[in-house]
């Protein structure tokens, strides 16, 4: 049952946790810097260009959090065979997913100028997106599972 649509949900949601990377949660002002906070840490550019000697400050937590989600959606894929498990890993991920979302806004105030005034980026809202994802491949499961249940009536 590798083909079922779970697997797709699956695999978008691993998608997203892995695009979380390349994309801005939020962005914030101070003076002339733009701080950019992503998932692998805090950017600063000035007036469009990083400046010389300002580092991005990594925030290792997340990284760390942001893998386990993606690789716990992607190796949950290949428990087709399993589906109580598997159902049991989607709610795993739907609840790390919102510890997740809650670092996320613990990192981010302690950017410069606050979250007072910040532009939030499409990275904000894949954490939710991913949780959207996790509950229609839970949904997914439910039908495989009164599949199987009818099919196993009729012997």
């Amino acid at each position: 049952m590798i083909q079922r649509i779970q697997s797709v949900w699956l695999l978008l949601a691993c998608l997203v946790f892995v695009a979380m990377f390349f994309l801005p949660v939020l962005s914030t002002q101070a003076g002339n810097t733009t701080y950019h906070f992503y998932t692998i840490g805090i950017s600063a550019t000035e007036n469009g260009s990083v400046p010389a000697g300002q580092k991005t400050e990594v925030s290792a937590g997340l990284v760390v959090a942001n893998v386990i989600l993606a690789l716990l959606c992607f190796g949950n894929i290949f428990r087709f065979r399993n589906r109580r498990t598997q159902k049991r890993i989607c709610l795993a991920t739907i609840v790390l997913s919102f510890f997740f979302i809650g670092s996320c806004a613990v990192v981010a105030q302690d950017l410069p100028g606050g979250l007072e005034g910040a532009v939030y980026g499409p990275g904000a809202f894949c954490p939710a997106i991913a949780v959207l994802l996790n509950i229609l491949a839970i949904r997914g499961i439910n039908k495989d599972e009164k599949l199987i249940r009818s099919a196993d009536r009729l012997r």
